[in-house]
């Protein structure tokens, strides 16, 4: 587990079979379902704190100033 301990996506990669992880988003209803082979593809073995700030960055509300009023994207297991 490299990035300081942070799980990677090579981490959840699964030897038979497709994983997939799913997003949500409380604040601005944000869902979404994203498969890992495709996703390490893309982006490659990137640490999944970093996959989420990458998935949600063209949310409306991830950059806002008001703490209450933040995107509060998570992983949902």
């Amino acid at each position: 587990m490299p990035r300081g301990g942070a799980v990677t996506l090579g981490d959840l990669a699964a030897p038979q079979g497709k994983l997939h992880l799913t997003i949500l988003c409380q604040s601005c209803g944000r869902e979404g379902r994203y498969g890992v082979d495709r996703l390490l593809e893309t982006l490659g073995d990137i640490g999944l704190p970093d996959l989420l700030a990458q998935l949600t960055q063209d949310c409306g509300k991830h950059q806002n100033v008001a703490i209450h009023d933040r995107c509060l994207a998570v992983f949902v297991w």
